[in-house]
């Protein structure tokens, strides 16, 4: 066997073989050349790049961690980001599969380079708005609970505006105790999941 043209090097397994397994270096067509019995043939092969077929989710809420997927014929490739508000950080950005971590909110598009090509997927990593529940109305400066509901994201509460001082049990927890030191209206805000 023998390689007689392409637009890459060939490598064969055996040379001397009627059947052998050919590597090629780079896409495009080739044409290979065996000799025996006196005489020859050719045989045309055209080594196509395929397009990774990419899957993952359209949209992710509260910086939590997604994973996207490749599925391509041939060899592996890798990920990388195209664009992007954040940072991102891959688990393994050289597997097929690979779970991702972003910093900011806002749309990601991401690229899997494999088989000669590559292709595209953008993911929008939204912020989403804290439910928040308490007391409306509080007697005899008691203690009173204040709950924000929102998955995957700690956040923090603070007071906006108020006549007091007012003291959290926790300012980082979902749930929180707070005791005021003076009558009056307050307003609380809780900062989570980008928003």
């Amino acid at each position: 066997w023998d390689v007689l043209s392409g637009p890459g090097n060939a490598q064969f397994s055996s040379q001397i073989s009627q059947s052998t397994s050919i590597n090629v270096d780079t896409y495009g067509l080739y044409e290979f050349i065996y000799f025996g019995c006196g005489t020859s043939s050719t045989i045309t092969v055209n080594m196509n790049p395929v397009e990774p077929v990419l899957s993952g989710p359209e949209t992710v809420t509260c910086l939590d961690s997604f994973n996207l997927e490749a599925q391509v014929d041939g060899n592996g490739g890798s990920w990388e980001l195209i664009s992007g508000p954040g940072n991102t950080q891959f688990s393994n950005p050289n597997s097929q599969n690979t779970s991702v971590n972003v910093d900011e909110y806002g749309l990601y598009e991401f690229a899997y380079n494999g088989c000669g090509t590559n292709s595209t997927i953008t993911v929008n990593m939204n912020p989403v708005e804290p439910v928040l529940s308490g007391p409306e109305t509080v007697t005899c400066l008691d203690s009173f609970e204040l709950e924000a509901q929102v998955n995957g994201d700690t956040g923090f509460w603070d007071v906006l505006s108020g006549p007091g001082n007012a003291q959290f049990s926790s300012q980082i927890s979902q749930s929180t105790s707070i005791n005021v030191d003076t009558y009056g209206l307050y307003e609380f805000i809780y900062f989570g999941c980008g928003t």
